[in-house]
């Protein structure tokens, strides 16, 4: 679910800045920033990178009764979603990256709630998707970059809120057991 509404968020974001900067290639990537080893993860610069930063539950939602959706009522969980969006721009390129980032601003000022009929590729169980600009304090943004592992550069840092996660019926409560399994026999 997580998966799904980032990338029908980064989809309508890139057919919007491609249609208003007559481009053709993506502008953003749904991607770290750096690899877990530090590098960059994608070896391109002069892209906006979107990633999710961090998940938390909605408790004040979830506490007073619940989500209580159009799809599956009460069984779902409320979670809200915060996400980076970076202007990974330099030299003569930065101020392309900044008018990026600008009209990323100004589409979720346009749209402060994503609709359905915002977004097309919305998963069908999402009736509306609440989206509000975080600032973060100086120790904070100093945290998430370091945290990060990469320089500053210019960002917006979103807060999704309303992601319903529902009871998947296919998972089990405990582990399967196992059988034909000899705990006396050795093994490695």
């Amino acid at each position: 679910m997580i998966y799904e509404v980032l990338q029908a968020i980064s989809d309508e974001l890139n057919d919007h800045l491609k249609y208003r900067f007559n481009e053709t290639e993506d502008i953003i990537v749904l991607s770290n920033l750096m690899d877990l080893s530090g590098s960059k993860a994608l070896q391109t610069d002069n892209q906006v990178h979107m990633m999710l930063v961090r998940m938390e539950e909605d408790k004040t939602i979830n506490r007073s009764g619940g989500y209580h959706g159009s799809t599956a009522e009460g069984n779902a969980r409320l979670f809200n979603a915060y996400v980076l969006f970076a202007a990974n721009f330099s030299g003569k390129q930065y101020p392309q990256g900044l008018n990026y980032i600008s009209r990323i601003l100004e589409y979720f000022v346009a749209h402060p709630t994503l609709l359905p009929s915002d977004l097309p590729d919305l998963p069908i169980t999402i009736d509306s998707l609440v989206v509000e600009l975080n600032s973060l304090e100086e120790r904070e943004n100093s945290n998430l970059w370091g945290a990060i592992g990469s320089k500053l550069m210019p960002y917006l840092y979103y807060k999704l809120n309303y992601i319903p996660i529902y009871k998947e019926s296919g998972f089990a409560k405990s582990a399967p057991s196992v059988s034909g399994l000899n705990p006396n026999a050795g093994g490695l």
